[in-house]
């Protein structure tokens, strides 16, 4: 019983020394989307045989969290990308696939087609976005065109988004009360 009791201490003093550790010891992790747009053209007239995407011409539509209000993208800025996207076979890694001014960029690490007909074109990827003063984050990317009339070239919409990171307050947090139920189930018994 002694010795769960110092466990438990133990697990407390640790999750509150994590808690209430100085910011500066650990940068925070980017929140938040960028949408954008642009121009792209594409090898073959048919989608389903086409293999790569010239892409100009991007601007950002909307954006979200820090991306908008520490780092100021926001509409109509526009985003640096690669020339050419190579989708089928996937030519990932894109380090990076877009760059903003602000010095915010993300690498796209993994590439798939999740729907490809004729007119339309659906991909995504997960990757790692990179901003001054922030961890590297693991965030996901899409990207859906659709041509009109046959045409080789057209408009598209894209996505980076910023997956849900557990913070260590949170999972020290967790961690005691899993403690404590195991304290208390132990001295229920």
């Amino acid at each position: 019983m002694k010795l769960l009791k110092k466990s438990i201490a133990l697990i407390a003093l640790v999750g509150a020394m994590t808690a209430f550790a100085p910011s500066r010891a650990m940068a925070a992790f980017l929140t938040g989307t960028v949408d954008y747009g642009g121009a792209y053209t594409a090898d073959a007239e048919d989608l389903t045989v086409a293999t790569e995407l010239a892409i100009s011409n991007v601007i950002v539509l909307d954006s979200s969290g820090d991306f908008l209000n520490v780092f100021g993208i926001a509409f109509p800025d526009l985003l640096n990308h690669i020339a050419t996207l190579t989708f089928d076979p996937a030519g990932t890694p894109y380090t990076p696939l877009w760059t903003h001014a602000s010095g915010v960029s993300f690498d796209l690490t993994s590439l798939q087609i999740d729907q490809r007909e004729d007119n339309f074109l659906d991909l995504s990827g997960e990757g790692v976005f990179h901003a001054p003063g922030y961890e590297d984050t693991i965030g996901v990317w899409n990207l859906s065109l659709q041509q009109v009339n046959g045409q080789v070239s057209g408009s598209f919409s894209s996505s980076s988004i910023v997956e849900e990171v557990p913070e260590p307050v949170t999972i020290s947090l967790l961690g005691l009360g899993l403690a404590g139920l195991a304290a208390r189930r132990r001295k229920q018994a």
